[in-house]
């Protein structure tokens, strides 16, 4: 029994190698359209699920993605929301380490559980000193 080749898996040659124009751009120009594809206005969550995985430029070919990788983790803002440090630092070493040390904006931001009190709040923190005769 003969087992075909799965399409999805061969690698390029030059039998089913396809061309692409943005490859024929000078690197200056290709960096460019990869910035405008890659970098967001706004910072990007920093979540455990793959962040390139929803970047389908990326998984284009090898080549895009060795050289557009870069720009998205060195040029974007990102940001993760946190209870702890610990928590923080566990988000962080689900990113391969060659990402992190691209990262140069980084927004964390702590959350914070506040239950409403049982009891009054003492006067300090409410604002008001006691009356006389209280």
């Amino acid at each position: 029994m003969k087992v075909k080749p799965n399409p999805k898996k061969l690698r390029p040659t030059l039998d089913n190698e396809v061309s692409c124009p943005l490859m024929d751009l000078t690197p200056e120009l290709r960096n460019d359209c990869y910035r405008s594809a890659l970098v967001a206005d706004e910072p990007v969550p920093l979540k455990r699920r793959d962040i390139l995985g929803r970047r389908p430029l990326l998984n284009t070919c090898t080549q895009i993605r060795n050289e557009a990788t870069s720009i998205f983790w060195a040029q974007n803002t990102f940001i993760m929301d946190v209870r702890d440090l610990g928590q923080a630092c566990h988000a962080l070493s689900h990113v391969r380490l060659e990402h992190c040390t691209l990262i140069t904006r980084l927004i964390v931001r702590f959350q914070v559980d506040v239950e409403p009190p049982v009891a009054p709040l003492p006067w300090c923190l409410r604002g008001t000193p006691p009356r006389a005769g209280s």
